[in-house]
């Protein structure tokens, strides 16, 4: 689709592409906006009702703001645009990410006892543990802990003796927790039996 000719809005608003959409939603638009009014002002409900039969929900705007002050620059979507009443825009910063995570933790080798920590890149909680091993099952089982922050222990990946190389074993007894964006995540094996293994522990993290 061709990018249609910016069209000059009130009060330094433009709008310069429009994006297809889902069928029977209309095509969203992207927008532009330069102004020297503030972040705080900008983000205050109904500041762009004046803009109203130009855009729609769904729809972007790049804002150039504070220009004679601290200038600043952040992408917003239209969250709500009533027929009547305020506009309300959402910066996308503060979107939350509803896309599943899938976190790795290498463990070089299960018989010696290790711990390794990976961080959450989002607020969310480990849906999925799954575990697999290079070498077959020693003598004893050697086991592998996942905790987290406030709730501790939360899931386990106990390779048996019968283990064997390549299999991917899951915890789906996962206990009940939450984990803010940034918390640690401790993965630790215990060194129990004598395997030689490398253990790779993938975490399916859901928002």
């Amino acid at each position: 689709m061709a990018t249609p000719t910016p069209a000059a809005l009130p009060n330094g608003f433009k709008t310069n592409s429009t994006k297809g959409a889902a069928s029977g939603t209309g095509a969203l638009s992207g927008h532009d906006y330069v102004s020297n009014d503030t972040k705080a002002q900008i983000e205050t409900a109904g500041y762009f009702n004046t803009v109203r039969k130009f855009v729609r929900k769904g729809d972007s705007v790049l804002v150039t703001g504070d220009i004679d002050g601290t200038p600043f620059i952040t992408m917003y979507i239209f969250s709500s645009v009533p027929t009547s009443g305020d506009i309300l825009v959402t910066e996308m910063a503060a979107i939350t990410q509803n896309v599943k995570q899938i976190l790795t933790v290498r463990v070089p080798v299960l018989g010696t006892a290790s711990t390794h920590y990976v961080a959450t890149p989002v607020a969310g909680k480990i849906s999925k543990v799954l575990g697999v091993s290079n070498a077959n099952g020693a003598t004893a089982t050697g086991t592998i802990t996942i905790t987290v922050p406030t709730t501790g222990a939360i899931a386990t990946l106990p390779f048996l003796s019968s283990y064997t190389a390549g299999a991917v074993i899951e915890d789906t007894t996962i206990t009940t927790h939450t984990l803010a964006a940034g918390a640690a995540i401790t993965v630790a094996t215990d060194g129990g039996g004598d395997g030689t293994g490398e253990v790779l522990v993938t975490l399916e993290l859901t928002p």
